[in-house]
């Protein structure tokens, strides 16, 4: 048979346990700064026409996470692309159909996300680490 003793394990989660009131608002408050350096990132890559799209682009954080995106409905075929030719019926007001080439992906969010996640992921450490140990 074979024994394992896990109570420094019990013992470790009851400490991080009694340190979470202050390792909590720390690890939040790095989330929020990296979705806040993502925004500004992303409304710095995005393609620009009239400024829109950029302008459209909010962030929501709550607690441990959060989204960044823009609120333009278009948002998504820019930083994705669209396959083409497709259809657009009674283009100009005329009864016509036109058939649209598609655009290439243009991407300005995920660039962002992957350029910030690193230093997120440092803050988050650093700070669970200050609030734990020391």
């Amino acid at each position: 048979m074979i024994n394992i003793d896990l109570s420094q394990v019990h013992h470790l989660a009851a400490d991080l346990r009694a340190v979470e009131h202050r390792v909590v608002p720390a690890v939040e408050a790095e989330v929020a700064r990296g979705a806040l350096r993502v925004e500004g990132s992303s409304k710095v890559g995005v393609p620009v026409d009239t400024g829109h799209l950029a302008n459209s682009i909010t962030t929501d954080v709550d607690g441990l996470s959060y989204e960044v995106g823009p609120e333009a409905n278009y948002g998504g075929y820019v930083e994705e692309g669209t396959s083409g030719p497709y259809p657009i019926g009674n283009a100009f007001g005329w009864g016509i159909t036109v058939w649209h080439p598609g655009i290439s992906p243009q991407p300005y969010m995920g660039p962002a996300f992957d350029q910030d996640l690193p230093r997120t992921e440092r803050g988050i450490l650093r700070a669970a680490a200050d609030r734990t140990l020391g």
